[in-house]
């Protein structure tokens, strides 16, 4: 399938949706801008037309939000499991700080919170709600229950998987061009580096290059899917 953005970084994709506006316009051009709350965003103008508006979950735009009628969002990035969370009604804290700790794996909060609201909201008048999920964001850090998930499949790899990269641009070859060299601490080809990987240590020892590729694509694959 195809699909477009305006902007394909999280923070100015965000704020893209919210506007329908461009980064250039909206101001947010990377992850560290910050989201200027005064201007009219999809959520201010359903408010004005009598929609009950809320986001969810991911907001990493920095500012408080504005034009919801309730939020309850992540700080920055977030964390998979005891997130903190922001809800309105409380004092907002600039960017990352702030926040109360909600017990359990970050999905089934958000997915929990989002339900509570849609059951308690006026059904006699329409709604907007932004459910905005974190996962699956690396580092991929899966539900407990998912551990086994995928256990004793192979997912097959794709022919590009031993593509020789020589010939792109220095961006594709450089970022995220293949598992066993920009992947290597996310995909834990490299002990040293995957040291902090929550989802445990990929074992390599005896393995040629090859073969630790293929070992990296399948936890990078499953750990992701999971």
């Amino acid at each position: 399938g195809k699909c477009f953005v305006t902007n394909s970084i999280c923070t100015p994709s965000r704020a893209s949706i919210l506007t329908g506006q461009y980064s250039h316009l909206n101001g947010v051009y990377t992850l560290a801008d910050d989201f200027d709350r005064n201007q009219q965003n999809v959520a201010k103008l359903l408010q004005q037309s009598g929609y009950q508006t809320a986001i969810i979950g991911k907001w990493h735009l920095h500012t408080e939000p504005s034009g919801f009628g309730y939020w309850n969002v992540l700080p920055g990035q977030g964390r998979y499991y005891n997130p903190l969370l922001k809800e309105k009604g409380k004092p907002w804290e600039y960017r990352n700080r702030g926040g109360e700790v909600y017990k359990g794996y970050v999905t089934d909060i958000i997915t929990n919170l989002s339900l509570d609201w849609l059951k308690n909201r006026n059904k006699n008048k329409p709604f907007f709600l932004m459910c905005h999920h974190k996962a699956p964001h690396g580092l991929w850090e899966y539900a407990k229950r998912h551990k086994d998930l995928f256990q004793n499949i192979a997912i097959p790899e794709p022919t590009n998987l031993w593509e020789d990269k020589a010939h792109r641009s220095p961006g594709s070859r450089e970022y995220g061009g293949t598992i066993s060299s920009h992947n290597k601490y996310r995909s834990l080809v490299n002990k040293m580096e995957a040291k902090n990987w929550p989802t445990g240590q990929l074992d390599t020892v005896g393995m040629n290059e090859e073969e630790k590729t293929r070992a990296a694509y399948q936890k990078y694959l499953k750990d992701y899917l999971r």
